[in-house]
C-alpha cells in the first residue's frame, strides 16, 4: 500500500515537472516566433505592425533587451520618439554600462532637436568606451548640428586618428571646415576621401565647390565634370543643376564665354526660374558680342528678381553695343540705386552721356567715381574730355596730368594738344 503510494507520488511529481516544461518551453517558442513575426514586419516597412509584436513579447518578458532595442526604433521610425525613449532608457536601467545604449538615446534625442541633451548622452558613452570612434563622430555631428564647428572638427580628428581609414569621418570634418571658410582645409580633406574605394558625384562637388571658393576655376572645371560624368541616374537635380551652374561660371571667369552657355543652358532647362543662371548667360553672350540675345536673358534675369543691380549694369553694357545710349542710362542708373559704390556703373554711364553731349552729366559722374577712387586714371582721363567740351581747359590739363601721373600714357597726348 504505502509503495504504490510513493508510485504514485513519483508520477504526480513527474507530470507536474513535464507540465512546467511543456509550459516554459511553449513560452519560448511564443517568444521566438513573436520576435520573428516582428522582424519580418520590420523588414517590408510595417514598423506599427512590429511595434505591436515586440509589445507582446514585453508582455510576456518585460526585461527583453532585444524587444526593447527594437521596438524603440520601430517607435523612432514611426515618429514616436518620446515611446522610444521609454524603452532605451529602460534598457539603461538595465544595462547601466552598455555604451550602446547612451548612443542610441543620443540618436533618439536629436530627432528631438534636443542638441544639448544628446551631447551629454553620447558623452557618457565615450566615457564607457574611449576608443569608439563612431562614438567621437556621433558628437561631431551632434555639435555640427549646434554649429560648433571647432568642436566638432576636434571630434572628427579624434574619430579619424582612432579609425583612419574611415572615409566619413573625413568628409564630416571637412563639412565643418567649409562651414568655418577653411577652405583649403575642407579641400584636403575632401581629396582624402576620394582616395577611399569608389568615388561619388557629391564628393566631387564638394570639392569643385572648394576650388571655386578659391577662386581655382581650372580645377573646379575638372572637378565639376568629373562629379556629373559619375552621377549617370541624374536622378540628383538639385546637385546637377548646382554643379552646372558653379561650373559655368567657372568657365565665365576663364574666358570661355561658349562653354559658360553651354552650361547655362542646361541650368535653364532644369530650373527655368533661376535669375542668375540667365545673368551668367546674358553676360557671357555680350562678351561673344550677341548684344540682342544677351539683352533678352538679361531682362528675363530682372523679371525673376529685380534687385540685383549687376544685371542692370550688364543690361547697360548690352545696350551700349547696339549704340543704345538712353537705355543704357537708365540701367547704369538702376544699378546705382541698388549698389551706389558700383564705380563702374559710374563711369559707363559717363561715357554713355558723353556719347549724348551730356558733358554736364558725364563730369559729374566721373566726380562722383572719383570720390569713391581717386587712384582711377580713366575717370581722370575721361573728366578731363569733358571739361574741355565744357570750356574748362584749365581743369581739364589737370585732370589730364594726373591722369598721366596715375599711369594712362595717352593723357599726355591730350596735354599736348589742349594745354601747350
Amino acid at each position: 500500500m504505502c509503495l504504490n503510494k510513493v508510485k504514485f507520488r513519483f508520477t504526480r511529481f513527474l507530470t507536474v515537472l513535464f507540465l512546467v516544461f511543456v509550459s516554459s518551453y511553449s513560452f519560448s517558442q511564443t517568444v521566438e516566433v513573436l520576435i520573428q513575426e516582428a522582424e519580418q514586419l520590420e523588414m517590408i516597412g510595417d514598423y506599427s505592425g512590429a511595434q505591436k509584436k515586440y509589445s507582446k513579447v514585453l508582455e510576456l518578458e518585460p526585461s527583453n533587451k532585444h524587444a526593447l532595442t527594437n521596438r524603440a526604433y520601430s517607435s523612432q521610425r514611426l515618429g514616436e520618439i518620446d515611446k522610444a525613449l521609454i524603452d532605451v532608457n529602460r534598457l539603461i536601467e538595465l544595462e547601466p554600462m552598455n555604451s550602446s545604449n547612451y548612443s542610441i538615446k543620443a540618436l533618439f534625442l536629436v530627432k528631438k532637436n534636443s542638441f544639448e541633451l544628446a551631447e551629454e548622452e553620447i558623452s557618457k558613452a565615450i566615457d564607457l568606451e574611449p576608443n569608439n570612434s563612431n562614438f567621437y563622430a556621433e558628437r561631431g555631428l551632434i555639435k555640427y548640428d549646434q554649429k560648433d564647428f571647432k568642436g566638432s572638427i576636434s571630434d572628427y580628428t579624434t574619430a579619424i586618428n582612432l579609425a583612419v581609414g574611415e572615409k566619413r569621418y573625413y568628409v564630416y570634418r571637412a563639412s565643418s571646415y567649409y562651414e568655418l571658410n577653411m577652405l583649403e582645409e575642407a579641400l584636403n580633406d575632401y581629396s582624402k576621401a576620394l582616395t577611399f574605394d569608389a568615388p561619388d558625384a557629391t564628393l566631387y562637388y564638394m570639392k569643385g565647390l572648394c576650388e571655386y571658393s578659391l577662386k581655382r576655376f581650372n580645377d573646379a572645371v575638372v572637378s565639376f565634370t568629373k562629379s556629373r560624368s559619375l552621377d549617370t541616374m541624374e536622378d540628383n537635380l538639385v546637385l546637377k543643376e548646382e554643379t552646372f551652374y558653379k561650373r559655368g561660371v567657372s568657365k565665365y571667369r576663364l574666358g570661355d564665354f561658349r562653354g559658360a552657355i553651354h552650361d547655362m543652358d542646361i541650368v535653364v532647362a532644369v530650373n527655368d526660374r533661376r535669375s542668375d543662371s540667365y545673368y551668367v548667360r546674358g553676360a557671357s553672350k555680350r562678351k561673344l558680342g550677341n548684344f540682342e540675345e544677351a539683352l533678352s536673358d538679361l531682362i528675363k534675369s530682372t523679371q525673376l528678381n529685380p534687385d540685383n543691380g549687376s544685371v542692370y549694369f550688364e543690361l547697360g553694357l548690352a545696350n551700349v553695343g547696339l549704340s543704345q545710349f538712353k537705355e543704357s542710362i537708365s540701367n547704369f542708373s538702376k544699378s546705382l540705386e541698388l549698389n551706389p559704390r558700383n564705380t563702374q556703373a559710374y563711369l559707363n554711364r559717363a561715357i554713355s552721356k558723353g556719347k549724348l553731349s551730356d558733358f554736364k552729366g558725364s563730369v559729374e559722374d566721373l566726380s562722383i567715381l572719383l570720390n569713391f577712387d581717386s587712384q582711377n586714371a580713366d575717370a581722370f582721363y575721361l573728366r578731363g574730355l569733358g571739361k574741355i567740351n565744357l570750356g574748362d581747359i584749365e581743369g581739364a590739363c589737370v585732370d589730364f596730368s594726373k591722369s598721366g601721373e596715375l599711369g594712362y600714357v595717352d593723357a599726355y597726348d591730350s596735354i599736348r594738344k589742349y594745354c601747350q
